[in-house]
């Protein structure tokens, strides 16, 4: 577990960045009509396929059978290196995960 903590925190600034972007999008959402900001939810949806290919293999030390982080942490279920993300992610978006 130890080796896990420390890989999350050095991806920690990335992860970050993700969470800010799905914040704001979240709040778009509730707000806009989705059409208007589809052109972020794409780009988002790019960097969530990256990070969850990439960063998220080397956090989780386990190669992905999901594209999506999302799909991952729920695949995953009570394991609790994925009870951390999705705590971040339902806290934001009430059953996200």
């Amino acid at each position: 577990m130890v080796g896990f903590e420390i890989r999350y925190l050095i991806v920690a600034p990335i992860s970050l960045v993700l969470l800010v972007q799905f914040i704001a999008l979240q709040w778009l959402d509730k707000r806009v009509p989705r059409w208007s900001f589809a052109p972020l939810i794409l780009v988002f949806a790019v960097q969530d396929v990256a990070f969850n290919l990439t960063l998220a293999t080397w956090i989780f030390w386990q190669r992905p059978r999901e594209l999506l982080l999302t799909t991952r942490l729920k695949g995953m279920g009570a394991d609790p290196r994925a009870a951390r993300f999705a705590l971040v992610l339902n806290y934001f978006d009430e059953g996200h995960v």
